[in-house]
């Protein structure tokens, strides 16, 4: 048996003992590359799969992604998996993996075609996107999917056919079935499923699928249905059955989209019989909190007894294309009834984005409109402004206004859509509802009316579309309630819509979206182990198989992200974005957890394609920006930031995040001081909390420059701001600072008192992270005892819920202090290829000089001076200081020449530094020592 089982038929999977497929499944160019090797006949050359893989790239840079990426399969597959032949080719060591491709193929060579049709679930590589990949890859890809689907097809054929030699029509008409939801369009297939299920003795099932497939090919293709497939039909409905038919249940549709009986051909000329509408399947699950039965067949009862009215109706439609967007106005709510204010704005967004014909407007797009045009971000979207906004944004190519109204008690919603160049009415439609209980199921009927008219199919509608009440909620006061509290939310009043989701949900214990919501609410307040956050998510969890697709998919990315399941919230976005890849939104949150899970590359993409789909998005400027910056790609992490900033211009002195502090030492790693210090002064004019956080990077500047005492000062000041303004973990990390800084220079007094007073703030609201920095500190400082009780805190923590790493870093650094190096050491090599930052990559490297592995920490400590991250951070000092360790472990090997290089790199960095700089003064002496031996070894 295989070590590996590959599947790459419909969902993407991995499995094998022993090894670690997740890896592999959250890299898409690893699992393309698994994927191609595992389809190649034999060996492949390196030159070719960097060619697919990576085109952008030059040649070295590519074939060294190209080892990297190897490495990690090996890591994560077993050492011999993949193997070389020579240095040019690479493969697949036979027998390694198991491809569902493959054996596929084989199946149907050696006649097994039962055994190939289970193999196949779906089509090749489905939904996996290798951002950067070349066209030629793409190319590959769709190659391998129509050969397998070929062969499938075949397989299916003569399964189809002999069943039929055999009598077994149930069988056939199976087996043609699924040839026929592979190619729908096939007017062979079509007659084939026709008369099998005519010989199984369902002429009904035979004329319905003819009606389907001429619909589908009308719709879709634009084309007449094959006539061989219309004289069947017909023959079909002239001809006496053969056998007696099978009775098949039907349901009388809730409208009609098909003109009004009044203005549709007769019998006689339709080539193929078209019913009214689609057949309303009914849901798979009951709904477990909705509107009693009779109250719910009242509201239909009144829909349908006040028919559509429709007033224009072109026959094409408005002619939009796939994915075009449409931008919809503000309600305009003419009752007086304040329930409907909010409530169905959210509930017509809903029943459109449902579509994946037609896109809307995002919000954020429009409020960047607004504000190029100088007007109020908040200004009302009624139809003269959503013109305006359209005409000045050529790709929104529809405007949608709706108003309802009411007579006695009857309700009308009537929407028109506008030509944004003309501003004239191109369509106007209009349903009514008897009684407030329909209004939701009438507003529903309007949008599938609206999204038929813009050129959708009915096929397509039907395939999308769930009743309003199952995808939000039947109550419209609890609707009320959360698209106030979305509001809230949007505008940063968390507490607000936390309050306003908890009423939604106390109105209608089922509504999925508001359940999920609130639980994103509780975490953001409370934090991730909040208990109403867990239950929240449990309980939308439940509802969701009532749901639509789009909404499912996305509330189950809400839950996922809520429980920090990032693996499976990157999943469900892939999902998500196959069916709608239009939404911003949803490519955004795929980039942040893309970027959790240290996939940056990806993660930038995935912001490249969400600010494609909407350029106005601030936040998603400055994520990039953030990944740019830790890629080292800085002058595209400052463009970012500067075009975030021109969208945004709060956001250069933002606190949250650390946007104003990344920005400007992002200028400082491009060289440019003066910009930098710019940026960090912006923050001196804003509240005590902007001030401190200003000061502080202004001190880690000017410790950047050796300037470590005029740093003390700023750091001195900034804990003092801190303090004032009840910012207790800002407060610790520059009093931490100001520690460092004293040290430095041999100020031991101050050093000690400033630990002193750290020993007074730790809390439960000092995260781990720092307190593991403080606890390291006191190592630095000798107090060991102090450090074992900081060790004991973070203990505690563990078994509160803590992961446990930052405990096993002091834990270690303690270790090697009392000179037990070796069990220090393998814990901090552990936390480094967890943590993989500047911060472990010091500690490491300290351990292994102090157990004699001079070759692995030099190692370590040129890695570190290549990772210019480590600017601005409390890595920062380490990041210079690596360059003096360099120098000893040189001078400890006798490599005197290596060792002045190093010290005066950091002498040359230094420069302008303070002439009381230990260490300095150290590197300064060390490389005239040397340099003096060097002239008496030269004159020997």
């Amino acid at each position: 048996m295989a070590d590996l089982r590959l599947r790459s038929l419909g969902a993407v999977e991995l499995q094998g003992s022993g090894a670690d497929p997740g890896s592999v499944l959250r890299a898409p160019k690893r699992f393309a590359l698994l994927a191609y090797l595992a389809l190649a006949d034999g060996f492949c050359r390196r030159d070719v799969v960097v060619g697919l893989l990576w085109p952008d790239r030059s040649q070295e840079q590519a074939r060294n992604v190209l080892r990297n990426t190897l490495h990690h399969l090996r890591r994560a597959l077993g050492p011999d998996v993949i193997v070389n032949r020579g240095t040019q080719e690479i493969g697949l060591r036979p027998g390694a993996v198991e491809c569902d491709a493959v054996l596929l193929a084989e199946a149907v060579e050696a006649g097994r075609d039962d055994e190939a049709v289970r193999l196949y679930g779906g089509p090749f590589l489905e939904g996996l996107h290798v951002p950067g990949a070349s066209p030629d890859f793409e190319a590959w890809v769709h190659e391998q999917r129509r050969r397998l689907e070929r062969l499938r097809a075949s397989a299916l054929t003569r399964l189809a056919e002999d069943a039929e030699g055999r009598g077994d029509y149930d069988e056939a008409v199976l087996r043609w079935r699924e040839l026929a939801s592979q190619d729908p369009y096939s007017s062979r297939i079509a007659r084939r499923l026709m008369e099998a299920l005519d010989a199984a003795g369902d002429r009904p099932a035979a004329l319905r699928y003819a009606r389907i497939h001429a619909e589908l090919v009308r719709a879709e293709l634009g084309a007449d249905p094959d006539p061989a497939v219309v004289e069947l039909a017909n023959r079909l409905r002239s001809a006496p059955p053969e056998r007696p038919a099978v009775v098949s249940p039907t349901v009388s549709p809730v409208e009609t989209l098909d003109p009004a009986p009044s203005t549709r051909p007769s019998e006689a000329e339709l080539p193929v019989p078209v019913e009214a509408g689609p057949p309303v399947r009914p849901a798979a699950h009951e709904p477990r909190v909705r509107l009693p039965r009779a109250a719910w067949l009242v509201g239909i009862a009144a829909l349908v007894l006040t028919p559509l009215v429709f007033l224009l109706r072109p026959s094409d439609g408005m002619g939009l294309e796939d994915r075009d967007f449409i931008l919809v106005t503000e309600l305009s709510n003419r009752t007086g009834e304040e329930v409907f204010d909010g409530s169905l704005q959210t509930a017509l967004t809903i029943a459109l984005r449902q579509s994946q014909f037609v896109n809307l407007v995002p919000a954020g797009q429009v409020r960047a409109t607004l504000a190029r045009m100088g007007a109020d971000s908040a200004a009302r979207i009624d139809v003269p402004m959503a013109l305006e906004i359209a005409q000045r944004e050529p790709w929104i190519k529809a405007v949608l206004a709706v108003d309802v109204t009411r007579l006695d008690t009857v309700y009308a919603l009537s929407g028109q859509l506008l030509d944004p160049t003309t501003g004239a009415v191109v369509l106007a439609e209009e349903v009514r509802a008897g009684g407030r209980a329909a209004v939701l199921p009438a507003l529903d009927s309007l949008g599938r009316v609206v999204r038929r008219r813009l050129g959708e199919s009915l096929s397509a509608i039907d395939e999308t579309s769930v009743a309003l009440p199952r995808a939000t909620t039947s109550s419209l006061s609890a609707l009320k309630l959360f698209a106030v509290g979305q509001g809230a939310w949007d505008e940063g009043r968390p507490e607000e819509a936390r309050t306003l989701w908890s009423e939604s949900v106390a109105l209608d214990s089922g509504f999925a979206w508001a359940h999920a919501s609130l639980g994103m609410a509780n975490r953001w307040i409370d934090g991730a182990a909040s208990d109403a956050a867990v239950y929240h998510y449990e309980v939308a969890e439940t509802l969701l198989d009532d749901l639509g697709e789009r909404e499912r998919l996305w509330i189950r990315s809400l839950i996922e992200v809520g429980r920090g399941n990032t693996d499976e919230a990157v999943a469900t976005l892939r999902s998500y974005l196959r069916v709608y890849p239009d939404d911003a939104v949803a490519w955004a949150n795929l980039g942040r957890q893309l970027w959790g899970l240290g996939e940056l590359d990806e993660a930038a993409e995935a912001y490249a394609r969400a600010l494609r789909l909407n350029p106005a998005d601030a936040s998603a400027r400055i994520n990039v920006a953030f990944i740019y910056d830790r890629l080292g790609r800085f002058k595209e992490a400052a463009t970012s930031f500067e075009e975030a900033f021109a969208l945004q211009p709060d956001a250069r002195t933002r606190q949250f995040g650390g946007v104003n502090h990344r920005a400007g030492f992002v200028y400082m790693k491009l060289d440019d001081p003066e910009r930098a210090r710019e940026t960090f002064r912006a923050m001196l004019a804003g509240t005590q909390a902007q001030r401190a956080d200003g000061l502080r990077s202004l001190a880690l500047t000017d410790m950047f420059y050796g300037h470590h005492r005029s740093a003390m000062e700023g750091f001195r000041e900034a804990a003092l701001l801190s303090r004032a303004a009840g910012m207790a973990t800002s407060e610790f990390r520059n009093r931490l600072y100001l520690a460092r800084a004293a040290s430095a220079l041999g100020e031991d007094d101050v050093r000690e008192r400033e630990l002193d007073g750290l020993h007074d703030m730790v809390a439960p609201r000092i995260a781990a992270t720092w307190l593991r920095s403080f606890g390291v500190e006191l190592v630095a400082a000798g107090r060991l005892g102090e450090a074992t009780a900081v060790l004991a805190e973070l203990e505690a923590r563990e078994g509160q819920g803590g992961d446990g790493l930052h405990r096993r870093w002091l834990q270690a650094e303690i270790a090697v202090a009392e000179g037990r190096v070796q069990d220090g050491l393998d814990s901090l090599e552990v936390s480094h290829r967890v943590v993989d930052a500047p911060l472990s990559a010091d500690a490491l490297a300290r351990a292994r000089a102090r157990a004699g592995d001079y070759n692995g920490a030099a190692r370590l400590y040129r890695e570190l001076i290549d990772d210019r991250y480590a600017i601005g951070y409390e890595s920062q000092e380490p990041w210079f200081l690596a360059r003096y360790h360099l120098g000893l472990l040189a001078e400890e090997g006798g490599d005197g020449e290596a060792a002045r290089e190093h010290y005066e790199d950091l002498i040359e960095l230094w420069a302008d530094g303070d002439e009381d700089l230990l260490v300095l003064r150290d590197a300064r002496a060390r490389s005239a020592r040397l340099m003096e031996d060097s002239r008496r070894t030269g004159r020997r």
